[in-house]
């Protein structure tokens, strides 16, 4: 009985210490995403007032990045950026295959790292630029998928780990969805999803911004 015990109890022990190194995983630091670091960070900022010029640093970075000696926080960082910039700008994305791959990517960490809000973020941006992706090929059934999953990876970040406003990029999710069944005449759908994009638009205080 003692030694099931205090099997049990080093069970547990191991368990929170698993989560707990889950938990102090980063995605980034100086040495190993030198470039999320360095510009990537900065595009980031400048993406939300500044589409263009965001843009016009990517094509800056890509005059002067070998993307094969990026690692892959700092590569699928980057090229979810590149989707972001050319949907902001009306362009069609020229980088589908690395978006998928960024996917692909994200989701393995998020297997590993459950709850570390910093893969649970990408993952979501990627499964969402990938849906921009689909959409802008006619698949709207993948498209409505990909929305789908990057709106329930989101909200997979508790209220106090929230570092940017998820009630606002819900709306987003909410708003394009909404567009897609518009689109296809499933009226009463795109209406209820309407509604719920205007409603997170309320709740996070925001103006919902047609660049997106």
């Amino acid at each position: 009985m003692k030694i099931k015990i205090v099997i049990l109890y080093t069970l547990s022990v191991l368990l929170c210490l698993i989560a707990q190194s889950c938990k102090r995983f980063s995605l980034y630091s100086e040495k190993g995403t030198p470039l999320h670091y360095s510009v990537l960070k900065t595009i980031t900022d400048t993406m939300t007032c500044c589409p263009e010029a965001a843009l016009d640093i990517l094509i800056d970075v890509s005059d002067t990045v070998d993307e094969s000696k990026l690692s892959k926080p700092d590569y699928y960082e980057y090229q979810i950026l590149i989707a972001e910039a050319l949907y902001k700008n009306d362009l069609l994305q020229t980088n589908d295959s690395a978006v998928f791959e960024a996917v692909r990517y994200y989701n393995s960490l998020a297997q590993i790292y459950p709850k570390n809000v910093e893969v649970i973020l990408q993952k979501s941006r990627a499964h969402y630029y990938k849906a921009v992706g689909e959409s802008e090929n006619n698949d709207i059934k993948n498209a409505c998928a990909e929305y789908l999953i990057a709106l329930k990876t989101i909200n997979q970040i508790k209220e106090n780990d929230r570092t940017f406003n998820i009630d606002y990029f819900n709306g987003l999710i909410y708003n394009r969805l909404a567009s897609i069944y518009y689109y296809n005449d499933a009226f009463n759908l795109s209406i209820g999803l309407d509604k719920k994009a205007n409603e997170c638009f309320a709740k996070s205080n925001s103006i919902h911004c047609d660049c997106f």
